[in-house]
């Protein structure tokens, strides 16, 4: 019996090659500078969040201040940006860094 093709593999495939294709990115900019921009996405996350707590505070909506160091949020955010652009290279590189480019991708 002939199965109904619902497009998941489809979705599958195409959301392979763009996977693919920011791996090829990711390899042409380097290890680094990868790290470092995750890294200063999790630095403005924290600081926007900081911002926010202030004007809270300033407003009256909060009564004390945060508890951790500007030291200590650097260094927790340096920590997760680290970590995370860390496993989202080393997976990528599991994934595509073996494989020879003109290999048809599964869909596994």
């Amino acid at each position: 019996m002939k199965q109904k093709n619902n497009g998941f593999g489809e979705f599958q495939v195409q959301k392979a090659l763009k996977d693919r294709e920011h791996w090829q990115k990711m390899k042409k900019r380097g290890h680094l500078p990868y790290l470092a921009m995750c890294i200063g996405v999790v630095l403005g996350t924290f600081a926007f969040i900081d911002l926010i707590d202030f004007l809270c505070l300033r407003l009256g909506w909060l009564h004390s201040s945060p508890s951790t160091s500007w030291v200590d949020q650097l260094l927790i955010a340096v920590a997760i940006g680290a970590s995370i652009g860390q496993t989202n290279w080393s997976n990528m590189k599991r994934r595509f860094g073996k494989l020879p480019p003109d290999k048809e991708l599964s869909t596994n």
